[in-house]
Parts: C-alpha cells; sequence; structure tokens
C-alpha cells in the first residue's frame, strides 16, 4: 500500500511526498533544475576567481617600478652606510612576493566559497532565516 497522507491535524501547507501529488512532483524536479543551475553557476564562478588570482600573482608595470624603487632605496642604504641607520628589511624577493600575492588571493575566493557553502548545499534550499527573509527554511530531499 502506498503511504497515506497525515491526518488534518497537521500542516495544510505543508506539501507531502505522494505519488498522485503532481504539485510535489513539480516543486522537487525544480528545486533540482535550480540546485543543478546554481552548483554550475557557483563552480564556473570559483574558476574564475583562480583564474583572476593567477593573472593577479604576474607582474604588471606598477609592480616592476616600486619593485625597482625599493631595489634602488636598498643599494642606496647600503653604499651610504654613515648616513644613519641602517635597514633590517629583506631584500626584495620579486616572485616570492608575486607567489604571495597569488596564493592571498586564491585563499580568499577559498574561504568565501566554504563559507557560504550551505546557502545552496547538500541539504537543500536555505533561503529564509539564512537569508535575510525571516521566512521558515524550506528542505526538500
Amino acid at each position: 500500500l502506498p503511504p497515506s497522507r497525515p491526518s488534518s491535524s497537521s500542516s495544510p501547507s505543508a506539501l507531502q511526498p505522494d505519488d498522485d501529488d503532481d504539485d510535489y512532483r513539480r516543486l522537487a524536479a525544480a528545486q533540482s533544475s535550480l540546485l543543478d543551475e546554481a552548483s554550475s553557476l557557483t563552480r564556473s564562478l570559483y574558476r574564475r576567481c583562480l583564474r583572476s588570482a593567477s593573472v593577479l600573482s604576474c607582474a604588471n608595470e606598477r609592480d616592476e617600478s616600486d619593485f625597482r624603487e625599493r631595489e634602488e632605496a636598498q643599494r642606496r642604504g647600503l653604499e651610504d652606510l654613515s648616513s644613519g641607520p641602517i635597514s633590517m628589511a629583506p631584500p626584495v624577493d620579486r616572485d616570492n612576493e608575486l607567489r604571495s600575492r597569488g596564493g592571498y588571493y586564491r585563499s580568499f575566493a577559498r574561504e568565501n566559497f566554504d563559507g557560504h557553502w550551505d546557502l545552496l548545499g547538500e541539504h537543500g534550499f536555505h533561503i529564509g532565516a539564512e537569508g535575510g527573509s525571516g521566512a521558515a527554511t524550506t528542505t526538500m530531499t
């Protein structure tokens, strides 16, 4: 026998899974389709963020100018030791600085995606109190 519907004492607005309930099937299919689309868009955005971080880890004209200025200041400081205090700053390491910058942006993107994964995560839609609307959370499995 198919499962029977709950008694009338349960919430009348709650949709119950039943083979005869077209509304429930349409809602479940629409939710599944939206979750698939959101998942695809989210993965695409994440990949673009990672590509952007890789672009940012390459030196541009401004970086080269800054590196040259700092290297020149370090050379002047070493040549003129009698003019004042000696700088304890490490030498300019272009590769390390650019690699660190790329790593920072990759980590930043990852932290933000990880921090918000549950909005459209494995447990269904979480649009409600978590989404700021104050409505009840709707979850369908």
